[in-house]
């Protein structure tokens, strides 16, 4: 039988909804990222590895879904990544530094969630106390 088949599937993070990045000069690596967390799996040995560990916690928590990675096309050991500030790693993502101030805020979600927002013509939303 020629084509795809469930043998071919690889279960990375354990979660669906999340972009993968290749490694264009090692084919037995794959990166993905969810939940903050950074994970390198090796389709050889079939293990996943936790990496980027360095990153403070106070940038992983403002987690956009799917979190954007990428690889420069001219630099093979350097990656980006998107949380709540653009990274940069040299080192195939196992040390990061910041490249950008905060992109997000943090919200009140209570708050947030108190407010309740109608719409009061097509296209057009107003805030209603609740």
């Amino acid at each position: 039988m020629d084509g795809v088949t469930t043998h071919d599937w690889i279960n990375i993070s354990g979660v669906e909804g999340v972009g993968v990045l290749s490694d264009p000069n090692d084919t037995t690596a794959l990166y993905n990222t969810s939940g903050g967390w950074i994970r390198l799996y090796d389709r050889v040995l079939r293990t996943t590895t936790s990496i980027g560990t360095d990153i403070p916690k106070e940038i992983t928590r403002a987690i956009v879904h799917p979190t954007p990675m990428a690889s420069s096309p001219s630099r093979p050991r350097t990656m980006y990544i998107g949380f709540d500030r653009v990274l940069r790693s040299d080192d195939r993502g196992y040390h990061w530094r910041t490249l950008s101030p905060a992109l997000v805020r943090v919200v009140d979600t209570i708050t947030l969630m108190a407010n309740r927002w109608r719409p009061s013509s097509p296209g057009v939303k107003r805030r209603v106390k609740a």
